[in-house]
């Protein structure tokens, strides 16, 4: 057997019934372990065990000398030379894949760890409510559209949306100080425009030349008879009022991460609003995305979409979603996309007094 395993390049070591000579081997690096199972006095046995549970995936079992031919405790023996040969090639195969696979293995166990933690430290925070429906769709595993959403501890509402420039991970890199600065001021109750000036002027100072990222911003007020938004360097945000009317606020300042005295988005517009009334904003990436033939969903088809949702009284997001698809058609898109609709009632605001101020 020895020559046999040599002429096949293997090195071995044996472990009979010896416990220093098992031991020496459940040391050793093993790719392949032999059992030759010739069953003395009912002490082999135990010893083939114990060597199952130490090296259970690299088995071949043998049967080269066997008194009982049955007798091959539960595991099938190899009796000719071609099909030691076999199993040897077989075994040699799994464990160069196993070696290949091993780094693979570890990656994918680093990322779906490090986008756990991205999506904690981004969306741990934010505001879970039935009034607020979104659609994400990013085109990698991170995301550079961002949809923060918090309550204040007056009942008021702030939610924001984040179209950083590009996507993936370089883009998704700047979501967390966003994060961090925007739901840490709303815990304390600073007021919108503080909040806005605060993200610019550290957006500003964080991101390099070339990069920036859109906003639109809204605060609902706790009687719903207020809004109050911003839209910095992004598509309309759009409102759509119990009874189907439609408007639509533009962009009215440059992004934010440009330049800090150039910055408008701290200048809120207030907006009409009542109960029932419904807020769509949505990323760049929605707008442009493009069907097979090259042509962009654009912002004309978006505005049909929600006239005809607010008419019939359908979700928005729904809505949208079923016209985009159909768009597309099975095209890929180019950039995240992010769809958000929020619904100015009661369940929005809820107990008000269940959300304080954090330390």
């Amino acid at each position: 057997m020895r020559a046999v395993l040599a002429h096949a390049d293997c090195r071995t070591c044996a472990a009979a019934c010896d416990a220093a000579e098992r031991r020496a081997c459940r040391e050793a690096v093993v790719d392949i372990v032999l059992l030759h199972h010739d069953a003395v006095d009912g002490v082999l046995p135990a010893v083939i065990d114990d060597i199952r549970t130490a090296f259970a995936r690299h088995q071949l079992p043998l049967n080269l000398r066997c008194h009982d031919p049955h007798a091959s405790h539960g595991m099938p023996a190899a009796t000719v030379p071609a099909d030691l040969e076999q199993g040897l090639s077989h075994l040699l195969r799994r464990r160069a894949a196993d070696v290949e696979e091993a780094p693979h293995e570890r990656r994918r166990a680093d990322h779906e760890f490090a986008v756990e933690t991205f999506e904690r430290a981004v969306y741990g925070r934010n505001l879970v409510n039935p009034s607020v429906r979104t659609l994400f769709r990013p085109q990698e595993s991170y995301s550079g559209d961002v949809f923060l959403v918090r309550q204040a501890a007056d009942g008021s509402i702030m939610a924001l949306l984040a179209d950083l420039t590009g996507h993936g991970l370089a883009a998704a890199f700047f979501a967390v100080p966003l994060a961090e600065i925007f739901h840490n001021m709303v815990a304390r109750s600073y007021p919108a425009e503080t909040i806005l000036r605060a993200l610019n002027e550290r957006l500003c100072a964080l991101l390099p030349t070339g990069v920036y990222v859109g906003l639109q911003f809204v605060e609902i007020e706790r009687d719903l008879a207020t809004v109050r938004a911003a839209n910095c360097a992004m598509q309309s945000i759009w409102m759509v009022s119990a009874d189907g009317v439609v408007s639509a606020l533009d962009s009215h300042s440059i992004a934010a991460g440009i330049d800090v005295a150039g910055f408008r988005g701290d200048a809120l517009h207030p907006l009409r609003c009542a109960p029932g009334t419904r807020i769509l904003l949505a990323s760049d990436g929605l707008v442009e995305a493009e069907n097979r033939l090259g042509e962009a969903f654009g912002a004309t088809r978006l505005r049909a979409v929600i006239e005809r949702a607010g008419r019939d009284g359908q979700p928005l997001v729904d809505a949208v979603v079923r016209e985009l698809d159909g768009f597309l058609s099975g095209s890929e898109l180019h950039d995240d996309l992010s769809v958000v609709e929020i619904s100015c009632d009661a369940a929005l605001i809820g107990d008000c007094g269940a959300f304080v101020a954090e330390a």
